[in-house]
Order: structure tokens, then sequence, then C-alpha cells
């Protein structure tokens, strides 16, 4: 993830200052996604349902929008990343958990790359920048170079593949 790090690395003074603006306790991060499971269907928020789960939250709706409609996928994994009050290792699994989407207990590296870009997407928007989808192209080859593309991920070989990764 270091291409990403590098892509945001002037932004990252603001970064810190912007992110305990948008990080929740991670037992409330769990609670918005309970509450986005029992009034969403699929995996886009409308403005109303955004309210719903967020408790009113209008000011915030603007920053997470794209046609009036919010990327749940986007939306708690950048939330899961960033929360506070619990491990790494937690917050890996309940991003394990968002993008089992069989609920097989693992992941393709299709699904894993789109976990990864996900949080990237939501730390842009945290810091009002675009992003131009480079960063896309060098996440694929980064995994390609570190896991069988053939195969799917566990949680233990994601756990394993971040403790190796600089």
């Amino acid at each position: 993830m270091g291409f990403f790090l590098s892509s945001i690395k002037e932004d990252l003074p603001s970064l810190a200052l912007k992110i305990p603006a948008h990080s929740h306790p991670f037992a409330k991060v769990r609670e918005y996604h309970g509450i986005f499971k029992s009034v969403c269907n699929d995996f886009l928020i409308n403005p109303q349902q955004f309210q719903q789960i967020f408790e009113g939250g209008e000011e915030e709706l603007s920053m997470w929008s794209n046609n009036k409609l919010v990327n749940a996928l986007e939306l708690f994994s950048g939330l899961a990343f960033y929360a506070e009050g619990c491990y790494f290792r937690l917050k890996l699994r309940f991003l394990f958990s968002l993008f089992d989407f069989n609920e097989i207990k693992s992941i393709s590296i299709v699904d894993l790359e789109y976990m990864l870009l996900s949080i990237c997407d939501f730390t842009y928007k945290v810091l009002g920048k675009i992003n131009t989808r480079t960063d896309q192209l060098r996440l694929a080859d980064w995994l390609s170079h570190r896991l069988d593309q053939r195969k799917r991920v566990t949680v233990t070989q994601l756990y394993r593949l971040c403790a190796q990764a600089k």
C-alpha cells in the first residue's frame, strides 16, 4: 500500500486532522452496519436510509453521496479501518466479513482488491481529493506478486499478508 501512501504523502498532516472527525468507536461502526443490514437490500444507501442509519447526518451525506446514493462498502470499509478503540485484527475481520459476499470464509483476489480500493476511496473523500485510479493498477500488480490469483484468501492468510507488508 506504499503507492497509496506516496500519492497522499503531502496530505498526511491534514488527514491526521480530518480522520478524527470521521472516525467512530468500533462498536458504533458495528452498530451502524447492523442498522444498514436491516434497512438496505443492496450496497447503495439512499438519503433516507443514510439518515436512518446515522441518526441524521445530513452534513456528512454530501461527502459520501454519488448522485444521492452512498456506496455502502466504501463507507463501512473506511469507517471500520479508521475506527477507534479496537485492535487491527478486529478491524480486519470486520472488513473481511464485509467482502465475503458468499459467506464461505474466503474472498477472491478481486474482492480483496476492491476492499483495499474502497478504503483508499474513503480516504480520498475525507481529504477532498479525486482518485485517479492509478493506484488500482499498482494494487493489482502488488497483489499478483504476493498471492496466487487462482485461489481465494482466508482471513488468516490476510492477517499474514498484512504482517509481511511494509
